[in-house]
């Protein structure tokens, strides 16, 4: 996955928490001030990987 300098939009899709940390690794420091993020099944309660992974990387990168 390559990502641009500069990232303003964002669609994450993946079911399990490891995935979505790494798109967020491959990303990081890529995002734009007011980039948005799209994270698929992030309020899916059977898939709680998804909301885990972009919570924790949130707390950090805000």
């Amino acid at each position: 996955m390559m990502c641009r300098k500069i990232l303003c939009l964002r669609f994450l899709m993946a079911i399990f928490m490891s995935p979505i940390v790494d798109s967020f690794g491959v990303c990081d420091g890529k995002f734009d001030e007011d980039a948005i993020i799209i994270v698929v099944d992030y309020a899916n309660g059977s898939l709680p990987g998804a909301a885990k992974a972009t919570d924790e990387w949130l707390k950090v990168n805000r």
